[in-house]
């Protein structure tokens, strides 16, 4: 019957009024629950997304089960085992509630006392997504190197088969794309180099191969044919008179050869330059132009002739 009235209450995200007492009492000290105790009334904290709560209940189990052990009423395999299960749930409630550093820690803790093969498989996958979580966390922060070695140590401590390929791989461009903003553009590129020459994932290698595109973009003066690519697709430029020049005027004298851009690109840059080349010759522009500037002064004056402030007596052609 209680577990059915806890199961409800889990549903509904509530807190039963007795788990309520019983964290008021074990986290002002005061307390005398039991290990088990302590772990179902975190899971009701947990359910009710109470995440500070609930790892704080949790940290307290694990101490409790330290006690129990060592008063006899846990043996040394049931202390293990639910030990493991706390550990579980307490890096779970860290990380919903963002406390990656903490929930990476107790992973780590999980994945070293654990030597069941299966149970290693999965405590490892779920280090190396957190972690990924913590260096991405980093790197949006601009703690680049911190990034990387939170990446690093999933790197030097598994193996893609343990964390899965797709992990394993989303690492690396993460990596690369860290690498490439603290300014390491060579490490930056040997990482992507080393991940399109293993991958089996046709999308991460093409990002991957991208990626490369970009960070040599500005270092090379060939052109990139994959970015000549996507500008093509991309736009419908427009039809016109053009001079097929083969290079640009900049202004003060230089030049810009344009012979790596594409034909359509040379169009583009070619009918701009007709364009604005056509208007600057034209004196209606002109014309416009200095009746767009001048026009705002006509208010005043006409209120000034309005009120006799101008007199325009003088002018012989208005009488």
């Amino acid at each position: 019957r209680k577990g059915e009235v806890v199961e409800a209450s889990v549903e509904r995200g509530e807190i039963s009024d007795e788990a309520r007492a019983i964290a008021n009492t074990a986290l002002n000290g005061s307390g005398l629950a039991s290990a088990q105790q302590l772990i179902d009334t975190a899971t009701e904290f947990e359910f009710a997304a109470e995440w500070e709560d609930a790892a704080d209940l949790l940290e307290l189990a694990r101490k409790r089960i330290d006690k129990e052990q060592l008063g006899g009423s846990l043996s040394n395999d049931q202390a293990k085992q639910l030990d493991d299960e706390v550990l579980w749930q307490l890096a779970h409630v860290y990380e919903e509630d963002r406390r990656l550093i903490d929930a990476a820690d107790r992973y780590s803790l999980l994945k070293d006392k654990t030597w069941d093969k299966n149970s290693q498989r999965e405590v490892t996958r779920a280090w190396g997504e957190c972690c990924y979580k913590l260096a991405e966390a980093l790197q949006e922060c601009q703690r680049g190197k911190e990034a990387i070695v939170v990446m690093q140590a999933v790197k030097d401590q598994t193996t893609k088969a343990a964390v899965g390929e797709s992990l394993w791989e989303q690492l690396d461009l993460l990596l690369a794309i860290t690498y490439d903003n603290i300014g390491q553009k060579d490490d930056a590129k040997t990482v992507l180099i080393n991940l399109v020459s293993s991958s089996t994932d046709k999308t991460n290698k093409s990002k991957a191969l991208f990626m490369l595109d970009v960070f040599s973009v500005e270092l090379s003066s060939e052109r990139n044919t994959a970015l000549h690519d996507i500008f093509d697709q991309s736009f419908q430029l427009p039809r016109g008179s053009f001079r097929p020049s083969g290079q640009v005027n900049l202004g003060g004298g230089r030049r810009l050869s344009i012979s790596n851009l594409s034909p359509r690109e040379r169009e583009w840059r070619d009918w701009t330059s007709q364009y604005w080349e056509d208007r600057m010759k034209s004196p209606i522009y002109y014309a416009c132009l200095i009746l767009w500037v001048t026009w705002p002064f006509a208010i005043p004056i006409k209120a000034f002739i309005d009120k006799g402030w101008i007199n325009l007596n003088w002018i012989p052609f208005l009488h």
